[in-house]
């Protein structure tokens, strides 16, 4: 059907970086369309995306492939909100993603950068040296004390967490008898 019939729904949360809109536009101008746009059919007729929102965006007055799906609106909502996550938790096999990117060839520059990109993300990071100022000198102080003592002193030590630049870690012991050495 027409991308330009399809309603948007424009409580759609998901952004598209400026990478991900050009990496499309490039697999749309050297492919095609390879999968249909998601949507349902209200009860006016029309349909309302679930899923392809930047295709549609991308590519408005073409004729695009649609899944209408025989859902609920609080079903399409679930799906509004899940599909897009669940496709970013998707991990990649290295050996086998860099033996399909030394295979696939494309005369789209474009499209050339993507499956680079895609190549260079199985490579180690690496680090640069970056110029930090020292910390400032710190004066460590070890308070021990027992448990069921600490109420006698929490007002001075609450008090001491708030004076700015003081770091105050606090912690209890599962010992029940602590080392006669450490005293």
């Amino acid at each position: 059907m027409p991308a330009a019939e399809l309603v948007v729904d424009e409580r759609n949360p998901w952004i598209h970086s400026p990478e991900q809109q050009e990496g499309l536009r490039a697999v749309l101008r050297s492919i095609g369309y390879a999968s249909a746009l998601v949507a349902r059919e209200r009860e006016d007729g029309r349909l309302v995306l679930i899923d392809g929102h930047l295709r549609k965006e991308t590519t408005p007055g073409a004729v695009v492939p649609v899944l209408v799906l025989d859902v609920t609106a609080d079903e399409a909502d679930v799906l509004l909100a899940t599909l897009n996550p669940l496709a970013a938790m998707v991990k990649n096999d290295t050996e086998r993603l860099d033996a399909l990117l030394a295979q696939v060839k494309t005369d789209d520059p474009a499209t050339q950068q993507l499956l680079d990109e895609l190549a260079s993300q199985g490579e180690p990071v690496k680090l640069q040296a970056v110029d930090v100022a020292p910390p400032p000198r710190m004066t460590w102080v070890l308070i021990a004390i027992p448990t069921v003592r600490f109420g006698e002193i929490a007002a001075t030590v609450e008090q001491l967490a708030q004076v700015e630049g003081i770091f105050l870690e606090s912690s209890v012991s599962d010992h029940d008898q602590v080392d006669q050495e450490n005293r």
